[in-house]
């Protein structure tokens, strides 16, 4: 019998492939919070006693950025005084006397107890500080309320008076004190650190040449020289364009920080004498400072002062001014009795800061 053929096994169905599961809605991107616009400013005001005041609070910078002999102690508004040193303003500051102001308030008694605590010299007892501390602090009064607003007509003559003698000078509407032409002594405005070249080259296209020109400039000049340079005026507040030209223009524009009068008498010369040796053989030139009788043995290489060039340096030797220290003890009418003998417009040496130089390299030595 043939063998049956058994019944095929039934394939299974295929199971049901699932659905896939919906793909969730994106959530919606909320709308962007709108920046609201910045509230307008009001034109930037400023006044001399208010640049005044960041002299008092101010933190100091480092001498290495703002250059050889610019560095500023607490007390450094002080030292804009004749005779004050940084040393003497820090004693002056441990006894309550750190401005101006507390110096020119200082009663008689008061005064004599401080100058026997610090052991002063004796050009305190003539009441030399004082007096010129309340010359300083009216000046700056004065400046302030002038400053404060545009000036009228007559505040711009009066501020040319007193401020650019004898220079060919104008009161321009809109940029402040201006120059007619290039200056025969122009200050590196560069030294405010926040002003370059390029700006330099632009402000000097408006005639403004000097630290002094900017210290004088009012809220108003500040917006339409902003607007010449093509820059924010914040740039120019913010950058304190204008207490930094103050700072470089008082630090530089005085004499040796030794003495308390702009023509010391002679024999006011004999604390300097004895700091030479008896070999050396030195007198006293009321137009020249400490000079040397025959070149000694020690000279230094005054060219390493920025500003004086190898033919200054021949004519100061041909003076017997061979060192860095002479230069650092010079008063006023040193300063003007060696610009007459070189050939210089006045002010030329002050603007190259000879003297502060020459202070820094006394220190190297």
């Amino acid at each position: 019998e043939p063998v049956p053929i058994p019944e095929p096994v039934p394939i299974p169905e295929p199971a049901p492939i699932p659905e896939p599961a919906p793909i969730p809605e994106p959530a919606p991107i909320p709308e962007p919070v709108p920046i609201p616009e910045p509230a307008p400013t009001s034109p930037p005001q400023t006044s001399l006693r208010s640049l005044l005041e960041s002299l008092r609070t101010e933190t100091p910078e480092p001498a290495a950025t703002l250059g050889i002999g610019f560095a500023w102690p607490n007390e450094r508004e002080l030292t804009l005084i004749r005779g004050i040193s940084q040393g003497i303003a820090k004693g002056l500051g441990e006894e309550g006397i750190r401005t101006l102001e507390d110096l020119a308030r200082c009663t008689d008694g008061r005064w004599r107890e401080i100058v026997g605590l610090l052991v002063l010299q004796e050009a305190p007892w003539e009441n030399v500080w004082r007096s010129q501390a309340r010359e300083l602090q009216r000046h700056f009064d004065a400046i302030s309320g002038r400053c404060a607003f545009p000036l009228v007509a007559e505040q711009a003559r009066d501020l040319v008076d007193s401020w650019f003698v004898g220079e060919a000078v104008e009161h321009h509407p809109e940029f402040g004190v201006v120059y007619e032409g290039n200056p025969p002594l122009e200050d590196d405005l560069t030294e405010v650190l926040v002003i370059d070249d390029s700006l330099r080259k632009a402000l000097a296209s408006l005639g403004i040449f000097r630290f002094k020109q900017l210290v004088l400039w009012t809220g108003p000049q500040v917006q339409a020289i902003a607007r010449e340079l093509n820059i924010p005026p914040a740039d120019i507040v913010d950058g304190a364009w204008i207490s930094r030209a103050l700072l470089r223009h008082l630090d530089s524009y005085r004499a040796s920080p030794h003495w308390s009068w702009a023509a010391p008498e002679g024999w006011r010369y004999g604390e300097l004498l004895d700091g030479y040796p008896p070999e050396e053989h030195v007198q006293v030139d009321r137009d020249l400072g400490v000079i040397f009788l025959e070149p000694p043995g020690l000279r230094d290489d005054l060219r390493r002062i920025r500003g004086l060039e190898p033919e200054m340096a021949t004519a100061l030797r041909n003076l017997g001014i061979h060192r860095f220290r002479q230069i650092a003890d010079w008063s006023e009418q040193n300063v003007a009795g060696v610009s007459s003998r070189l050939g210089l417009v006045p002010g030329w040496i002050y603007s190259r800061r000879w003297i502060p130089q020459a202070i820094a390299l006394c220190r190297l030595a």
